[in-house]
């Protein structure tokens, strides 16, 4: 916004000096009368631009929405408070120091005011060049949006980077905590190589997916200084753990910045049968390892822990003299940790709790040596009327919408959420599931439709309230429109900079449409309102059209450079990583939104002032026209309407 925030001063104390310099008057007469030519201009520039961001306002409540309530609140109270300074500082500065005597306009600055005014003179000529020029920048635009992939958000990964760890079940707690130890000494040794900054581990002797011990380890990088990207990393860290016999690396799914949604791509499986769901989830694993770009995939499927199931035996229990009820409510008190009953203390009542010794580590032997007493009085250890069978426990199924969930997960080498999902979707197109059973593509999915609904909800409503508060402003329908073809103008500029640089189309790019269309409108207002002060002046309209071209090109020009100078720290880096290694990570995110401004801006100042005085000509033939056809309507409504009839004489 530091670009913004000066155009209104330079609006007007360009068009302060322009008076001095060109009307040869004083100080003070110069700054009351070029401030009170530019009022109105600068005014609707800042409300149009602030009509942009008050946009954010009536977006639904989501994930995006709060951040970009606030970005665009408080661009808003700055953008006001540069007008006010503009109209009252800024003239009372001038009166003050532009007290000598002007120097005449440098000979660069008259040529390049005079080719301008002979293209002017061209282009007003052969008013056909304009049409010509606009369908070939509409079709343009058309075909590189739809060449331009889309996501939700940039893909800049978090400097985090995390390993999943499978190991064969004749693993014990020991070994896997020897392993993981073993695992960190690694990467501790290559701590500068693979700029690490710091790690975790977290593992368990529990089965999970595919019957194997399963734990992680968290790798989190370095973010200052010269570093390498997220991605190459992980490949690094994964080929520099140490092979190990029984033990599998994979490389779980990046996160990525803004939301700390997981990047890559998610198939979500739904039905009721959690075994089908297992087998058609392989089938979409397989299909998904043949995609080009999709890697590192598996499920989330975790199988049960495996499970001794007790098995009373009832004819010994018949002849040991016990019952099955028995049997179970002996074993589920050596081994719960219910409480059996309460003691009460000074502090309150504390739980008791009785149990085998051991807890949870209690051997298969010391189960069976549990004894109880018969209907006899004697003492029976619990092998003699029990057998045992080894079974999986259940598996870890989640539900949505009363229905058992699946996913397929994994990682993508690059494009978009857009571009992938299209693959995704060629390529289980001809997958057949059972009925009741569904996939679609899950996760970041959802929000990108969202924010892509909330997205265009915006720009149109920004494009409408603009267009209300320039026909109030300038008391005209026909006339606004004009200015809003500055609009399309800056479409092709954004188009070809993310086409020929590769970024998607995402939610920072969005917002930075946003704050160009509010940037782009002020060049358009500045150049229509001169004109129209002209004719009111007594200027035909070639004339105040040639006119007010030659007196605003210079301030139209110096506020887009200002505004794409304030921008080059933010795009310099994305375009030249090579110069700029160090602004990566977080600040990455933003590059987008200096993007679209950069090209849309670039774009929209030589076409608004190229093309845009053409198609004021056309806007004001086609007022001209209308307004002969409702005089024309009018006096037919009066010569068709009925003459009162002559009172009758008594």
């Amino acid at each position: 916004a530091i670009g913004m925030l000066v155009d209104s001063s330079v609006v007007v104390l360009e068009n302060i000096f322009r008076y001095k310099q060109e009307k040869k008057l004083g100080a003070l007469e110069a700054a009351v009368g070029g401030t009170s030519e530019v009022g109105v201009a600068v005014l609707a520039s800042t409300v149009t631009t602030v009509a942009v961001f008050a946009s954010f306002l009536f977006v639904e409540d989501s994930f995006s929405s709060r951040w970009l309530r606030d970005f665009g609140i408080s661009v808003s109270v700055a953008l006001v408070a540069a007008m006010v300074v503009a109209l009252t500082l800024v003239p009372m500065l001038a009166s003050r120091i532009f007290t000598g005597k002007e120097k005449p306009k440098q000979r660069a600055l008259v040529w390049l005011t005079d080719g301008y005014g002979a293209l002017m003179r061209f282009m007003l000529r052969r008013r056909f060049v304009a049409l010509i020029l606009m369908a070939l920048i509409g079709w343009g635009s058309y075909q590189l949006f739809g060449a331009i992939d889309r996501d939700l958000f940039p893909r800049v990964a978090q400097r985090e980077v995390r390993i999943d760890v499978l190991m064969e079940r004749s693993f014990s707690l020991d070994d896997i905590e020897s392993l993981f130890a073993r695992l960190e000494q690694t990467l501790q040794e290559r701590r500068e190589e693979l700029e690490i900054r710091s790690m975790t581990s977290n593992f368990r002797g529990r089965t999970s997916s595919q019957g194997l011990y399963r734990g992680d380890m968290t790798v989190f990088l370095r973010e200052e200084g010269k570093t390498t990207s997220s991605e190459i990393l992980s490949q690094r860290i994964l080929g520099s753990l140490p092979v190990e016999p029984g033990v599998e690396y994979r490389l779980g799914r990046l996160r990525h910045y803004g939301g700390g949604g997981e990047m890559g791509v998610e198939v979500q499986l739904k039905g009721d049968d959690p075994g089908i769901l297992e087998i058609y989830g392989d089938v979409i694993k397989e299909r998904l390892y043949e995609v080009p770009g999709i890697k590192d995939v598996q499920t989330t499927l975790e199988t049960g822990d495996d499970e001794i199931h007790l098995q009373v035996d009832r004819k010994r229990t018949e002849q040991f003299g016990v019952s099955p009820l028995l049997v179970a409510r002996t074993v589920s008190a050596a081994l719960s940790t219910r409480a059996t009953t309460r003691m009460k203390t000074e502090e309150g009542e504390v739980d008791v709790v009785l149990q085998m010794q051991g807890g949870n580590q209690v051997s298969l032997q010391e189960v069976g040596n549990i004894q109880f007493e018969n209907v006899r009085g004697e003492m029976i250890a619990l092998h003699s009327v029990v057998g045992y069978a080894y079974r999986k426990g259940p598996l870890a199924i989640e539900r949505e919408d009363r229905k058992a969930t699946l996913s397929v997960v994994g990682n993508t080498e690059g494009g978009g959420m857009w571009m992938i999902s299209q693959v995704v979707r060629d390529a289980l197109a001809d997958l057949r599931l059972p009925p009741g059973y569904s996939w679609e593509i899950a996760g970041n999915w959802r929000r990108f439709q969202e924010s892509q609904q909330s997205n265009l909800f915006s720009i149109i409503l920004a494009v409408i309230l603009m267009y209300i508060i320039m026909a109030a402003l300038f008391e005209s329908f026909v006339h606004p429109l004009t200015i809003l073809f500055t609009v399309p103008f800056s479409i092709i500029g954004v188009a070809a900079t993310f086409y020929f640089t590769g970024t998607t189309l995402n939610q920072m790019a969005y917002l930075g449409i946003l704050v160009l269309f509010g940037l782009v409108v002020n060049n358009g207002i500045i150049l229509i309102d001169h004109v129209k002060t002209l004719r009111r002046s007594g200027l035909e309209r070639t004339g105040a059209v040639l006119q007010a071209g030659a007196d605003r090109l210079r301030p139209i020009l110096m506020t887009a450079c200002t505004s794409l100078f304030g921008l080059l720290p933010l795009t310099l880096p994305f375009l030249l990583p090579d110069f700029f290694p160090e602004v990566q990570g977080r600040s990455r995110m933003y590059a987008p939104v200096s993007l679209a401004v950069f090209g849309g801006l670039t774009t929209s100042t030589f076409l608004t002032l190229i093309i845009l005085p053409t198609v004021y000509t056309y806007m004001d033939d086609l007022s001209l026209l209308g307004m002969r056809f409702w005089r024309g309507a009018g006096g037919l409504a009066k010569r068709l309407r009925p003459k009162p009839r002559a009172a009758a004489r008594g």
